[in-house]
């Protein structure tokens, strides 16, 4: 059965989780050297235990991921910190951390002119332009597109090259919603956390159509 070129898998937490805290433990950090795998197939929930690591990856040459955002190609240690501090502000503020995986049939990427398999190269500088696309589209969709702060690394240490994104609102602009915390036994009010399916599926289509116009 052939596998899709393009997949994108997509989840939330909210500012009180270790997962968010994690990730801004993680986000200067560069001495540490973490393995992960990340799982291809759709359905698995460890594709995301990477997210909060990913930020180690920055100062593993072997790994190869540089760590971009809307505006910078590569963040020195300086915009990394203020990086840090806009995660920190969404999460005193309790935004919800978004978090995506785009992950790539490298045979695919390689008929679009993106990957030569023989050198191992990728076109990164186009890929990031690719992935800024994708990100604004979906962030208009959801009517943020003024109120993100986000920040991206492609990965090259599986089988298929991955990019991962998290993204945080500084000041929550969303509604915010309630639910019963039966753990507490209180009722609990938070930030919306979940995006339209319709805008995570004109993301992955601006992907896909970036790549192939």
């Amino acid at each position: 059965m052939s596998r899709p070129g393009i997949v994108l898998v997509s989840k939330f937490v909210m500012a009180d989780s270790k997962e968010y805290q994690d990730y801004i433990n993680y986000i200067d950090r560069d001495e540490a050297k973490v393995k992960q795998q990340l799982n291809f197939k759709r359905d698995h929930e460890d594709d995301f235990q990477i997210l909060h690591h990913y930020m180690e990856y920055m100062g593993d040459e072997e790994k190869q991921g540089e760590l971009f955002t809307q505006h910078h190609n590569k963040l020195d240690d300086k915009q990394k910190k203020e990086m840090k501090q806009q995660f920190q502000l969404g999460q005193k503020k309790g935004s919800p951390m978004w978090q995506d995986v785009l992950s790539f049939d490298n045979a695919f990427l390689e008929e679009q002119g993106l990957y030569n398999s023989k050198t191992k190269q990728l076109d990164e500088r186009r890929m990031k332009n690719i992935v800024r696309g994708a990100v604004k589209e979906m962030l208009q969709a959801e009517k943020m597109n003024d109120t993100t702060v986000w920040a991206a690394a492609i990965h090259h240490n599986t089988d298929n090259i991955h990019v991962h994104i998290a993204m945080i609102e500084p000041k929550p602009t969303r509604e915010t919603v309630r639910f019963y915390d039966e753990e507490n036994d209180m009722w609990v009010e938070q930030f919306r956390g979940n995006r339209k399916q319709s805008s995570l599926n004109k993301m992955k289509s601006k992907v896909a159509n970036q790549m192939l116009d």
